[in-house]
């Protein structure tokens, strides 16, 4: 008699990473000018955006520069 066998697979169901802002706080120790080079060097924003985003951040407080999975975001703290 013969034998069969039987396989089963489990299906993996894949999920992008939740997603982190990184948020700068306006304070009154850091230039806008170091601002602007963190943004242009680091988050990779060119200088016009770095400019306008600078600016809301002086201005309104607080400014999301960047999104990125967590473990980015830790990075690039």
């Amino acid at each position: 008699m013969a034998q069969t066998k039987s396989q089963t697979r489990e299906r993996t169901q894949l999920s992008y990473p939740k997603q982190w802002n990184v948020i700068f706080m306006n304070d009154d120790y850091t230039p806008m000018e170091f601002v602007m080079e963190v943004l242009t060097n680091i988050y990779k924003h060119n200088e016009d955006n770095a400019t306008k985003l600078t600016m809301q951040i002086h201005t309104e407080g607080s400014g999301i520069v960047g999104v990125y999975s967590h473990e980015i975001a830790e990075m690039k703290a």
